[in-house]
């Protein structure tokens, strides 16, 4: 049984055959690496007969052999990932290290090889509407999401928690790290949060193990993570708190922008909100972070998973001091957001509270639109200077 997934993958397995189902058996298989077919063909008799009674069905050589396929793979897979974790023993436990002391540990001193730089497609020419003209362009390091789309990215990080079989929060990111046989190591870094190198013998992942904000420790995880699932071609990264915190904006560079759309998808998959209601329910900060505590993330980016998906009229935006460094907004938000420094008008311009605040405001204090509408603006002070502040059109 996985310790992923609350239910017994070989019942639900015996369950859809007794349905006349014919399920895959790549659903469950990865859990059982050790197996040969005799011992998958009896665990599947035995489980049929423990939870169901009877005459057990007959499952063809043909879906066995199958399965016993994707069992030695995983088993192959598993070798491997041993292999590299006893290489990085040899990596001194005291003392903290940069990325290029570590990079130089790895490869100099271990052996291990560095994937080459692969090629990168070229940009796809895409329609933009600008001050009421459409024109062609092509996405660039400061549009959008580069190369992948966002539906390209949900996918991916679905694909990584149903082969896992992962149904509930919090997501267990070490479950889905072996899923995708990549080795994630803690070690205390000097000059950024987490790295990631793609090697000839395999993925590793290194997570700043000073982080002491859990949170913070998982969101790091996950994107790494996207970057060795997303982008295989790049052979290494290397990313900071800053780097991160500010690529959610689609000015930034794109690859820590799909990141950190990877890590916002894997730890608050929409299927998973979706039954908890959170699309629907009240704009406000302690909505936002109660979901934020079930799925262990920080309140920021539960907040931005909110403004994307929610029924509301609303946006959201970081400002560090008084200014705007990034902003995301709803489907219903078609008022393009402020740029630079904050309004005269904003409820942040002149309430300065430790935690959090309700002010009505002008909404073109957050827009770039002239506009006489209002709209409830709500801030939470998240660090020394910065803050999150949600707008929502009345």
């Amino acid at each position: 049984m996985c310790a992923s997934s609350s239910k017994d993958p070989i019942a639900e397995f015996i369950q859809a055959l007794r349905r006349g189902e014919d399920p895959s058996i790549e659903e469950f298989v990865h859990c059982y690496p050790q197996w040969d077919l005799d011992q998958l063909r009896g665990e599947i008799e035995g489980a049929w007969v423990l939870f169901w009674g009877g005459t057990v069905p007959h499952v063809s050589d043909e879906r066995l052999q199958e399965a016993l396929a994707v069992l030695r793979e995983a088993r192959d897979r598993i070798a491997l990932k041993r292999g590299l974790q006893s290489k990085l023993e040899q990596i001194p436990t005291t003392g903290a290290l940069t990325v290029g002391e570590l990079t130089r540990w790895l490869t100099e001193r271990i052996g291990l090889a560095l994937k080459p730089v692969g090629s990168v497609p070229e940009p796809h020419p895409i329609q933009v509407r600008f001050r009421g003209k459409t024109r062609e362009r092509k996405d660039s390091a400061k549009h959008a999401y580069g190369i992948l789309r966002s539906s390209q990215v949900k996918t991916a990080a679905e694909d990584l928690l149903s082969r896992g079989l992962i149904a509930e929060p919090p997501i267990d990111l070490s479950s889905v790290s072996d899923i995708a046989s990549v080795v994630v190591e803690e070690k205390p870094l000097v000059d950024c949060e987490g790295c990631t190198f793609q090697f000839e013998e395999g993925t590793v992942i290194y997570i700043n193990s000073k982080i002491e904000n859990e949170m913070r420790r998982r969101f790091t995880w996950a994107h790494e993570l996207g970057h060795a699932v997303l982008h295989p071609k790049q052979p290494q990264w290397m990313d900071t708190y800053a780097m991160i915190q500010k690529s959610w904006s689609r000015r930034e560079r794109t690859q820590e922008v799909e990141a950190n759309r990877f890590a916002a998808e894997l730890l608050m998959p929409f299927s998973m909100l979706e039954a908890d209601k959170f699309p629907q329910s009240e704009p406000h900060f302690e909505t936002i972070a109660n979901a934020a505590d079930r799925y262990k993330v920080s309140l920021t980016a539960a907040a931005i998973r909110f403004v994307e998906i929610t029924d509301a009229a609303a946006s959201l935006y970081y400002v560090e001091e008084d200014r705007i460094v990034w902003a995301v907004r709803s489907n219903f938000f078609e008022l393009p957001w402020r740029k630079g420094t904050i309004h005269p008008t904003s409820g942040l311009k002149w309430v300065r509270a430790e935690r959090e605040y309700y002010e009505e405001v002008p909404l073109e204090a957050w827009t770039s639109v002239a506009t006489a509408e209002t709209a409830v603006e709500t801030g939470r002070k998240i660090g020394e200077r910065q803050w999150i502040v949600l707008i929502v059109r009345e």
